[in-house]
Formats: C-alpha cells, structure tokens, sequence
C-alpha cells in the first residue's frame, strides 16, 4: 500500500475543480452546460482547463444550472488582493 503525502490534500480547490466536480455530479457534459449558462461551449472549455476565470453573472449562471450556492462554484480559491494605491506626498511651498 501506497503512503499518502502528507501535503496531498494541501492542494487549493480551484473554480475549475468545481465546476469539473459539478458537472460530474449533475452527469452532464459541456455542450449542455454551455446550452444551459447560454455561453460557447468553447468558454466552457476553457473554465475546466482554468485557462478563464468566470465573472459573477457567469457564476450566477453556473450555480443557477447546478442549483446550487455560488460558494460551490468558486471554491476555496482566495481572491487577489487589491494593492493600495500610493499616497502622494504634499509638497512644501
């Protein structure tokens, strides 16, 4: 018997991961899921190759055609920080 890696469950569910996993339990491919969310099914592609990142009314329609929560959808991915922007210096007269 194989030992597992102490780090193999350390690995980040990405959106992709959910939705792959959603579609797996919902048993449908990617052509119907790109009826269903009325995109391409070329988007499609590309959101289980994580290649895109969907926008929220596109996540919306994910949860929508899996029904259920949006949180199921995005995973446990963290959100990209947004950087500060710079304070400008007053200038002395």
């Amino acid at each position: 018997m194989r030992s597992r890696s102490v780090y193999a469950n350390s690995r980040r569910v990405t959106t992709a991961d959910c939705i792959a996993r959603l579609m797996r339990r919902k048993r449908i491919r990617q052509a119907e899921l790109a009826r269903q969310i009325d995109a391409p099914r070329s988007t499609v592609c590309e959101l289980l190759k994580g290649r895109k990142e969907p926008n929220i009314e596109m996540v919306r329609r994910l949860a929508d055609a899996f029904t259920c929560e949006v949180q199921d959808v995005i995973g446990d991915e963290p959100a990209r920080p947004i950087a500060p922007k710079p304070r400008r210096r007053k200038r002395s007269a």
